[in-house]
């Protein structure tokens, strides 16, 4: 797409005024980072709950159902999601904006629901593939397969209000979202003791009160329209895609398969608790990668972008290591106090697990340039060596280091590919990202870590952790007080045509 250069683009005195986009990144984009913290703390805070109603084994299952159902919607997505984010930022005619997004819908909405035909007709077997020897699982595998299909549809809206900066309207569906699913998990947990199934009784009540409310959010965005032209474009991009979205869920869902057959489904279950306190990181990750997307393809011919990418990055780089710290040195107390005692042992996959998702959130954010050239089929080859590389290293040491190959293949695995990704990335759109200073710090803060997080709860450890905390941060803040007093974009983006 050509960008063109007017004249009062030329003479930022003569441009009209405009929002500082860093403003409008923090802006509403805060808002929607503040609803998507609230919700993944809501969801932390049910881990108690979920573990003292759940005995490991069915702990275990929920994991399993989820990496199944999971892997599976990201064979079916096609990596439109991505392809359908990049298209819908970087259009500007509203016909074009239709056509994507009708194109988009369709073949979604046939291949969702031809798969959960499917699955709903051959029930039994599938039900045997995935847990075998348990004939108690049929409507819990039913629930899940039509959670899948709501929660892809949900996803496809959200993405369209993703792709054109509504940041306030994802925010109001998202604060739904977190009512809907708390209130739905305790009822169905708690009072109609509905089992597993509970976990996926949200995926439906969503689709029949949310979709509804995304049609009319996204009314503008939609026509009774399929483009077979459109369709090729968004499959150039988003095929190639797919293999790396498969790669990256196969590493995630294999190792609970992975452990059930080589250790035990309660196994399964304590690894599935010790992710489920890893995943407070996602507080961080999950609102930032969201909006971070289209914020650079909105903004990457400004001519201050890559400086301020820079600055992003340096500051996103320094939070992600105290995060690191502060969940990893206190993840002992927080499994004494959310998890049910056979769960406890979990603490120690925690710090591990943490460094292992911050080695691929990096990479997988930060490597903008395949996304702005479409050259997404460099994601499909690294993410498949990555996979290969995590598979073949569980092969040989689960046997040998139990639960503690998991976390250590994954983060072995991750780095490779987010150090490749990186690489790949900076031949089509170079930032001179401040690599060397900020992952110095973070493996000084994983080693201060892994030293400390294994004390004995006690006052005297609580005081050694917080005082190393204090100290770590104080550090950050210090090498960081001159990107903290950043201001942001001082021009304003190019128009586009």
């Amino acid at each position: 797409m050509n960008v063109v250069h007017s004249k009062a683009c030329a003479d930022p005195r003569a441009a009209p005024k405009q929002g500082n986009p860093l403003r409008k990144f923090l802006g509403d984009g805060a808002l929607y980072m503040a609803v998507v913290i609230l919700q993944k703390a809501c969801s932390f805070f049910t881990v108690p709950i979920l573990t003292h109603v759940f005995a490991p084994d069915d702990y275990g299952l929920i994991l399993l159902l989820t990496n199944a159902s999971g892997l599976l919607a990201v064979v079916l997505g096609l990596g439109l999601e991505m392809a359908m984010v990049i298209y819908l930022a970087e259009a500007t005619d509203p016909r074009q904006i239709r056509l994507i997004a009708s194109t988009t819908l369709w073949i979604r909405l046939v291949l969702f629901g031809c798969s959960l035909a499917a699955i709903l007709a051959f029930l039994a077997p599938v039900a045997t593939i995935l847990v075998p020897g348990r004939n108690d699982v049929l409507s819990t595998v039913a629930m899940a397969a039509v959670s899948m299909f709501c929660m892809a549809m949900l996803q496809h809206f959200g993405q369209i209000l993703q792709a054109q900066a509504r940041n306030r309207a994802r925010a109001f569906i998202e604060l739904m979202v977190t009512i809907i699913w708390v209130v739905t998990i305790m009822l169905g947990v708690l009072v109609f003791h509905w089992g597993p199934t509970a976990i996926y009784v949200p995926g439906l009540i969503m689709g029949l009160v949310l979709i509804p409310i995304y049609l009319v959010l996204t009314r503008d965005s939609f026509g009774f329209c399929f483009s077979l032209p459109v369709a090729r474009r968004l499959l150039q991009v988003g095929l190639p895609q797919m293999p790396a979205n498969v790669a990256a869920v196969t590493m995630t869902s294999s190792a609970s398969f992975f452990v059930q057959a080589g250790v035990s489904l309660a196994a399964v279950g304590v690894l599935n608790a010790a992710a489920s306190l890893a995943n407070m990181v996602s507080l961080f990750f999950f609102p930032f990668a969201q909006i971070w997307l289209p914020f650079v393809h909105r903004h990457q011919d400004s001519p201050m972008a890559r400086a301020d990418f820079v600055k992003i990055h340096t500051l996103y780089l320094w939070g992600l290591a105290l995060v690191l710290a502060g969940v990893g040195l206190f993840a002992q107390e927080a499994t004494m106090i959310v998890l049910a005692p056979e769960y406890r042992q979990a603490f120690l996959y925690v710090p591990p697990l943490i460094a292992a998702a911050m080695a691929f959130e990096i990479g997988n954010v930060f490597a903008i340039g395949l996304g702005i050239a479409k050259k997404t089929y460099h994601r499909a080859w690294v993410m498949a060596l990555c996979a290969a590389l995590y598979l073949g290293s569980m092969w040989l040491l689960l046997p040998r280091l139990g639960l503690w190959a998991v976390p250590l293949c994954a983060l072995a695995a991750y780095t490779v590919g987010g150090v490749l990704l990186t690489r790949l990335s900076n031949r089509y759109y170079a930032v001179p990202y401040a690599w060397g200073r900020a992952l110095a710090f973070a493996g000084v803060t994983l080693a201060v870590v892994l030293g400390l997080y294994r004390l004995e709860v006690s006052v005297p450890a609580f005081l050694i952790k917080t005082g190393a905390f204090a100290a770590l941060a104080a550090v950050a803040l210090w090498l960081n007080r001159d990107s903290l007093k950043w201001k942001g974009f001082s021009r304003r983006a190019p128009d586009r045509a």
